[in-house]
């Protein structure tokens, strides 16, 4: 939901891991799936933030907007050139005192593979047997991804978890409960239909090395529509500590 609204000019909550009951939905990787929603104004947002997020959380006292240089640098250089002014004046309107950190969330690209890998893992564990029962059903793009999820070893599936786990320990600890993380929503704009193959491919990675550190992690995350690159939208991405859903929600109201 995050890069769809990115790319739409939308606002979008992916909340806490866990916040909000999946039960009766299609499992795709339970370690990982949550429940997120997007809308065309943060009122509607947080409204149905009231109706589905347990109570508590709205009170979160942030002060500070931590932005990873490392992070930002996963956009495009128009993404990041809009993005230093979109966060400072966020934090201006918001009245955080922006903290700048080289680096958050360990190697990124090393953390891609590891959220790829495990997450690929649950896939097939959980849909492979219906993919192998239903030939040419799929997509190519999608049917190749599920090929991939098969042959991952129990050993590289172990791997993954453990530094995933680390990373998601390390990341929560780098976030304080008066903190949020501002990183763009997505590396850029919607890729165009006749995009590069090559582009497409390097655009779609650089905005899954963004997007896995909260899905990783099990934080919640907000989307604003704040940037441009060209007219096109790109969001601007707020993460915090867990459990500050509905404070992320209260954010983006007054954002």
């Amino acid at each position: 939901m995050r890069v769809p609204a990115s790319y739409c000019g939308l606002y979008s909550l992916r909340p806490t891991h866990g916040a909000v009951p999946a039960t009766g939905m299609l499992p795709l990787a339970p370690s990982f799936d949550t429940v997120a929603w997007l809308a065309r104004d943060a009122d509607t947002l947080a409204r149905l933030g009231d109706v589905l997020l347990p109570r508590g959380g709205d009170e979160a006292p942030f002060r500070t907007a931590l932005v990873a240089a490392d992070l930002v640098a996963l956009a495009d250089p128009a993404v990041r050139d809009a993005f230093r002014p979109a966060a400072a004046g966020l934090a201006e309107r918001l009245g955080l005192r922006i903290e700048q950190v080289p680096s958050l969330g360990g190697d990124s690209a090393e953390r891609a593979v590891a959220f790829a890998t495990a997450q690929a893992a649950e896939v097939w564990e959980c849909d492979g047997e219906w993919v192998s029962a239903h030939p040419g059903t799929l997509g190519p793009g999608v049917e190749a991804r599920f090929a991939r999820a098969a042959a991952v070893t129990p050993e590289e599936r172990a791997g993954a978890e453990s530094l995933l786990h680390r990373t998601a320990r390390d990341l929560r600890a780098a976030i304080p409960d008066d903190a949020v993380l501002l990183l763009p929503a997505a590396s850029g704009p919607a890729p165009l239909i006749d995009e590069d193959p090559e582009r497409k491919a390097a655009t779609r990675q650089g905005t899954f090395r963004l997007t896995c550190l909260a899905s990783g992690a099990g934080l919640p995350c907000v989307v604003l529509p704040r940037m441009a690159v060209d007219g096109l939208p790109v969001g601007l991405a707020v993460i915090g500590g867990r459990g500050t859903d509905r404070a992320l929600l209260a954010l983006a109201g007054v954002a």
